[in-house]
């Protein structure tokens, strides 16, 4: 459930960032965090993990309070785990929620493009920052489509493995029957 979003951008144009440095990002997390609430996970693409001389930014963000641990960022596995969470999968009930201060999300989300090279992805654009985020979001609890509620019973299990899986004098028997029946010459 997205129920609080940061996009980090002018509130005039989002199209322009804030131009904050990564500690004072990270204290902006820390400062839009309810007090008490515990952030067990903050996920992120490797960015933050890379090295450039200095601290990396995860380093940082972890001084500052605000571990990050780095998420699966393939962009096929994670489209698709995606779509199937605000799909809903098979039975229709999404996993991925957005609640009404997920603004940028929700105006970004629905105009999504697929990329014509790649169709099982989204088209990458300037402004696909909540689709990462989701994609990356998805991937850390991709959907399983729910157990069947009429599963056979281990005796209606047992029943269709026999059926389907003749005994060797089943398979015997049979040929036997066949062969008496088309008056085999040796008279078996």
């Amino acid at each position: 459930i997205c129920y609080r979003e940061w996009y980090g951008s002018d509130p005039k144009d989002f199209k322009k960032g804030l131009g904050l440095d990564n500690e004072e990002i990270a204290k902006g997390i820390l400062s839009r965090t309810e007090s008490g609430e515990n952030i067990g996970l903050t996920v992120t693409d490797n960015l933050p993990f890379q090295r450039r001389g200095g601290p990396t930014i995860a380093e940082v963000f972890d001084k500052c309070g605000v571990p990050l641990t780095k998420g699966d960022t393939d962009r096929i596995s994670g489209c698709s785990s995606m779509y199937l969470q605000l799909k809903g999968g098979e039975s229709g009930i999404p996993m991925m929620y957005f609640m009404e201060h997920a603004k940028h999300c929700i105006r970004t989300i629905p105009l999504a493009q697929k990329d014509p090279k790649q169709i099982e992805v989204y088209a990458q654009s300037n402004d696909d920052h909540c689709l990462d985020a989701c994609k990356i979001a998805a991937k850390i609890r991709e959907y399983v489509s729910p157990v069947p509620i009429n599963l056979p019973s281990e005796a209606e299990r047992i029943h269709n493995s026999i059926i389907a899986r003749p005994t060797w004098d089943q398979v015997m028997k049979t040929h036997f029957t066949k062969v008496r029946r088309d008056n085999d010459p040796y008279g078996i």
